[in-house]
């Protein structure tokens, strides 16, 4: 027994010496990178402290491409760079091999963000192992985000891996992971102080992949800021693909939101993309949005439905019928319209509303003085329920007391 453990105890220490001995080498800048081919080679779970331990010794300070600012020269700085390239490779290759690999992860993350701040080459492979860790990786990726003092390309890039992560399937969740809305706070104040295009579409389509559309409220006032901030942006950069996309992005992501009362705020610049202002999916949106918006909605959807704005009348009809409730009191304005046939059209219209709850309504509008309009709301009513009252308002109400509770829409 005793010999069991001496033996044990002596190749954990062989272990350790031969570790320290590899850190050393690596220090000294005379280590074979061969070794770190080999750990990449093996893919090996049992190599993950070691690299994680190369990398904290191994920072290089990176202050931009090209620099060396804190070594003897170039070569130096290159050296450590390559040494750090190597290790950030091995390190992905045995996170990616080895799911069960996630007991390091919490010493993994902080080593793969510094990775990120490295050169191209280098940030490439911390970016990998960041996506392949995903779910426990975000906590710290917004955290660092926070801070203002990031460069340009880093804070970029981080956003970006933020996006990637989002909507992936990992193991173990058996299911797309997407961002807690719990982040939105965070996510919208990185929009707000964003000023690159590419940064801001991610953001953007994390907001349309979350999953609580009601808490996406808080993101209404900065995608209308960014909306008006885009139509100032100089001709060259107008001509970038990003430009184009971006304000299908923000339509996109205000699609996403159900919260009227954040929604109200967002109509005039809704109703304008009817126009095509913004583009052809903008566009189409746009009465989706409305739609979404509930009660503010209802008169600029009325109206388009009315006109043909944009050659949506059609689509603005389906929309407030689907809405239902709101949209009943509307229509039966319309209904007093001189115009027969239009108010063959809002009749039709009526039909296709499958809430009960507009049944009240309906026969408050029976009480209407116009012969007209009492005779097209009676011709609703009959077919909605099924039944064959008369014109008398009274009676509807008698009706309706006695069946509300159990009634079901017959029309279909």
């Amino acid at each position: 027994m005793r010999l069991v453990s001496f033996i044990v105890t002596f190749v954990f220490i062989i272990n350790i010496i031969s570790i320290n001995s590899c850190i050393a080498e690596i220090e000294r800048k005379e280590f074979d990178l061969s070794e770190l081919h080999k750990y990449q080679e093996k893919r090996d779970e049992k190599t993950i402290p070691m690299l994680i331990d190369v990398l904290r010794v191994n920072k290089i300070g990176y202050t931009g491409e090209g620099s060396f600012m804190g070594y003897e020269n170039r070569e130096a700085y290159n050296t450590k760079r390559m040494l750090r390239r190597e290790a950030l490779r091995a390190l992905y290759m045995s996170v990616e091999s080895n799911p069960e690999s996630s007991a390091y992860f919490e010493d993994i993350i902080p080593v793969a963000i510094e990775g990120v701040k490295d050169t191209v080459h280098n940030a490439r492979w911390a970016k990998d192992i960041l996506q392949v860790i995903g779910p426990s990786a975000v906590p710290s990726i917004i955290e660092v985000l926070k801070n203002q003092r990031l460069k340009a390309q880093v804070r970029r890039d981080l956003i970006m891996l933020l996006d990637n992560i989002s909507g992936r399937e990992y193991r173990g969740l058996g299911e797309k992971f997407f961002i807690s809305p719990g982040y939105i706070p965070d996510l919208v104040e990185m929009l707000r102080e964003s000023k690159d295009l590419y940064s801001q579409t991610s953001i953007l389509k994390i907001f349309r992949e979350m999953e609580n559309s009601r808490a996406l409220g808080l993101t209404v006032p900065v995608l209308l800021e960014k909306l008006e901030n885009a139509k100032f942006m100089t001709p060259e950069e107008k001509k970038m693909t990003s430009y184009k996309l971006f304000p299908m992005s923000v339509f996109q992501a205000l699609l996403k939101v159900e919260d009227e009362e954040a929604l109200a705020s967002a109509i005039p610049v809704v109703v304008e993309a009817m126009d095509g202002r913004y583009g052809e999916t903008a566009q189409r949106d746009s009465v989706k949005i409305l739609a979404h918006a509930g009660k503010y909605g209802v008169s600029p959807l009325i109206e388009c439905w009315k006109t043909n704005r944009g050659g949506l009348g059609a689509k603005a009809g389906t929309q407030l019928a689907k809405m239902g409730l709101p949209a009943v009191e509307a229509l039966i304005e319309v209904i007093k319209d001189s115009n027969v046939e239009r108010q063959k059209k809002t009749v039709s219209l009526l039909l296709e509303i499958k809430d009960k709850k507009a049944i009240p309504i309906l026969i408050n509008a029976l009480d209407e003085k116009d012969k007209s309009v009492r005779k097209n709301i009676l011709f609703v009513l009959q077919k909605l329920t099924g039944k064959r009252i008369g014109s008398d308002s009274r009676k509807w109400r008698n009706w309706w007391e006695k069946e509300k509770d159990i009634f079901e829409m017959r029309w279909q």
